[in-house]
């Protein structure tokens, strides 16, 4: 399908594209509208009414100030232990908060605690031993005798001198047919001489 829409006489399918607007799409829009006019003329609610809605809406400036606030908690003390740990200990509070997830998911797991001490930087940086070394070597000597074996299958590496021996002999070959074949023809000439003169 494209843009040009220019209708010839051919071979070509003409396609065109049915998709309605489903009838909740008016429904909703109405809505929207509805609760736009509706939000303008606050300022003639019904006192009731007026209340309710500003203590909502407390309620929820009051909840995302209280999301905005333990995301700066969790920093701090994250820093103050790992600042007292020299480094050693992660301590995250709700360590999803932040994250792009669900609503729910970002308040669990509840806290995330790793150690990264003395060991763990040890087992990291640790020297690399005689046999790691051997290993390695083994595992190195593996992937290029693997990678030999792949060449070898895939290509043939064939000398110059291979090549011209090869168109050599091929020309030796069909001269050697054509002595073959004029030697059967002087046989089968033989053979007709033969019978001829049996005939006579």
């Amino acid at each position: 399908m494209h843009l040009d829409q220019e209708f010839i006489d051919g071979t070509d399918a003409y396609v065109w594209m049915y998709d309605p607007v489903p009838f909740w799409y008016y429904i909703a829009g109405g809505l929207i509208l509805i609760g736009a006019i509706a939000v303008c003329l606050f300022p003639l609610w019904p006192p009731g009414v007026r209340k309710c809605v500003y203590y909502l809406s407390v309620a929820a400036a009051g909840f995302l100030g209280v999301i905005l606030a333990l995301a700066v908690v969790r920093f701090i003390v994250f820093v103050i232990i790992w600042v007292l740990s020299m480094g050693y200990h992660h301590l995250w509070l709700l360590p999803n908060l932040t994250e792009d997830v669900g609503f729910f998911a970002s308040f669990w797991p509840l806290y995330h605690y790793e150690y990264r001490g003395e060991d763990t930087a040890a087992e990291t940086d640790k020297p690399e031993t005689d046999v790691d070394r051997v290993h390695s070597e083994d595992q190195t000597a593996g992937s290029e005798t693997d990678s030999e074996n792949s060449n070898s299958q895939a290509f043939e590496i064939i000398e110059k001198e291979d090549v011209d021996g090869a168109h050599e002999t091929g020309d030796e070959k069909a001269e050697s047919k054509k002595d073959i074949n004029s030697e059967e023809g002087e046989e089968d000439e033989k053979d007709v001489l033969a019978e001829d003169s049996s005939c006579s």
